[in-house]
């Protein structure tokens, strides 16, 4: 994954978080730079260390052809972030991205690889 959370920071001269790196990171790489969401990307505030919302219009997301969904998916898993996603209006979404802090412990403190949730899934078809 691309270091896009340096664009970040030297574009707008703000400080940003350790979650705001990762999820500028995340977004950066799926939409191949920042620079694709803006403005919305000056709107957010990137150092907030305990969730990161984002609106994005058009956000065009699929599994497949056009997989931002599914990179969103699986990058977060890497990085042990929640991601959450809402409706705004018709053409636009809101994302919220929050910290977990390990592969273990309650619901709302983990979040698991990719192939662990890939298992639990199929597990429980």
């Amino acid at each position: 994954m691309k270091n896009y959370s340096n664009w970040l920071k030297e574009s707008y001269k703000i400080e940003v978080s350790p979650l705001g790196e990762k999820v500028a990171d995340i977004l950066g790489t799926v939409w191949q730079g920042l620079y694709h969401i803006q403005p919305t990307v000056k709107k957010v505030e990137w150092s907030n260390d305990i969730y990161i919302e984002i609106n994005i219009s058009q956000p065009q997301l699929a599994t497949w052809d056009f997989n931002r969904l599914t990179q969103l998916v699986v990058l977060c898993h890497d990085e042990c972030v929640r991601m959450e996603i809402e409706p705004l209006t018709p053409q636009m979404l809101k994302f919220y991205f929050h910290q977990r802090k390990g592969r273990t412990g309650k619901t709302w403190e983990r979040h698991p690889t990719i192939e662990d949730h890939i298992k639990l899934i199929r597990e429980n078809k």
